[in-house]
């Protein structure tokens, strides 16, 4: 790995990590929200093992969210203060530049779908439904 490469990384993985905290909490909140009437009979030890068995299902939604911010705050911070531009003028393309990025971003996104085999793209209706 290049030093640019490492610089890149070390600008959007803080990001990343703090997204993906961010919107697995927000996740797993929304699932807890409507469940709460009943959460007030039930043992704590069992709504934290209901809460990490809803950890994954979070995880895999919040991955592809989480890169974007990541990618979209470190590539923004890059171009405000002109980094983007320096390198350019080094010759530098912006393809090379985003090369990490296009490698990093289905990397963490990609497993998860695969593995629970979840579709990329929404199901078509039914013939008899025409």
């Amino acid at each position: 790995m290049k030093h640019l490469d490492r610089y890149i990384l070390r600008e959007g993985l803080p990001v990343f990590v703090f997204g993906l905290f961010l919107y697995v909490a927000f996740g797993l909140i929304s699932n807890l929200l409507p469940r709460a009437q009943w959460m007030g009979t039930a043992e704590p030890i069992s709504i934290l093992k209901w809460l990490a068995l809803q950890m994954p299902a979070a995880t895999v939604q919040a991955l592809p969210i989480a890169g974007l911010l990541a990618v979209m705050l470190a590539f923004g911070r890059l171009a405000r203060e002109n980094e983007l531009l320096v390198m350019q003028a080094g010759g530098i393309s912006l393809l090379r530049v985003a090369r990490l990025r296009n490698g990093w971003c289905p990397g963490p996104t990609g497993p998860p779908y695969w593995f629970t085999g979840t579709s990329w793209y929404p199901s078509a209706p039914p013939s008899s439904a025409w």
